[in-house]
């Protein structure tokens, strides 16, 4: 199958309303989904993108001109589209998803994005080009402004989801997300986040092409920061304190996953093969890092939506639509 791949460049408007009128029918089938899940009337839905829209346009008017720009050109409510760009924070079930890593000798940045089949079919592939040339290349859901990818700086970003109780109300994880593919250094993108960063609970791995990286686990008011390995690697619970994983019994695939891709990690030369070797494994049958769709009654089929290796050094991207056992990877590059 193929990944579809959308080019949008110029300003915040306009890479907003070339978003929105692309991808009109996909966003407003994302809205579709999100809406049934997100399981709260649709006045609850919007009052919370309310909160999320005031704490986004403190952080950067543009990300806010762009998620507008993209309800216009799609024709949809703007709050739905600041809705969906905090979708983890509005999100209240408790999922497992996602097995990410880097490898620093080679500069790959590694992710299987294990979500709801409902978006490998609705998931795209975007370049965003800025009017100084500042140029994107990501994989994400319509409507939504921040994901997995990299930029032309050489550094990637990756994204698990981590659960915890409480009200998250911080920056919502994608436009974090957005905001650091925006930096043009490691640095720069942790100094600028580090008064917005509270109130979510999510982990990113931030890395760029000459073989560093930060790792980033987001725990409501508390952030861990995690540097300086030559590899590294993250799943769905909590590394830096293991209290906060509290329900060991849903968190079982995640450390199933963490277990097995650590041991191959350190078995294997870092290579993009070896990379898909990991991605694709299906070793604990129960409990695979590769995941076919299984039903989950809150959400739909969960499983591999696409698996995605980031070679940070040479600017481009493979990656799947769908796992990667029944299908290709698909090279992007950056220009």
């Amino acid at each position: 199958m193929i990944l579809p791949l959308i080019e949008l460049q110029g300003t915040s408007i306009e890479i907003g309303l070339q978003h929105g009128k692309i991808l009109s029918d996909r966003i407003k089938n994302t809205i579709r989904y999100y809406h049934r899940i997100f399981n709260r009337t649709e006045e609850e839905i919007l009052d919370a993108a309310k909160i999320y829209r005031d704490v986004i346009i403190e952080f950067n008017r543009d990300y806010a001109d762009e998620i507008e720009a993209i309800a216009k050109g799609a024709n949809v409510e703007p709050l739905w589209i600041y809705a969906l760009n905090s979708r983890t924070e509005i999100l209240t079930q408790f999922v497992s998803e996602c097995t990410a890593f880097y490898f620093g000798k080679s500069s790959l940045l590694v992710q299987n994005w294990d979500w709801a089949e409902d978006l490998e079919k609705l998931m795209v592939m975007m370049r965003i080009k800025r009017t100084d040339g500042h140029t994107i290349l990501q994989i994400t859901e319509p409507g939504i402004i921040g994901k997995i990818g990299i930029n032309s700086k050489g550094l990637g970003v990756t994204l698990n989801f981590l659960h915890m109780d409480g009200k998250m109300c911080g920056l919502p994880i994608h436009i974090t997300l957005r905001h650091l593919l925006d930096s043009d250094s490691l640095s720069d993108g942790i100094t600028n986040l580090r008064d917005y960063r509270y109130g979510k609970s999510s982990n990113i791995i931030f890395a760029n092409d000459n073989g560093q990286f930060i790792n980033l686990e987001f725990a409501g008011d508390k952030v861990t920061e995690t540097r300086d390995k030559e590899v590294f690697l993250h799943t769905n619970h909590f590394l830096a304190d293991d209290t906060l994983n509290t329900d060991t019994e849903k968190l079982a695939s995640s450390f199933s996953r963490y277990a097995r891709a650590g041991e191959m990690m350190h078995e294997i030369d870092h290579t993009i093969d070896n990379a898909k070797s990991i991605l694709a494994d299906q070793t604990n049958s129960q409990l695979p890092i590769c995941r076919p769709y299984i039903l989950n009654e809150d959400i739909g089929n969960i499983g591999t939506v696409t698996s995605i290796i980031m070679d940070l050094s040479k600017r481009e991207i493979h990656a799947t639509r769908g796992n990667p056992f029944d299908n290709d990877y698909i090279q992007f590059k950056l220009d």
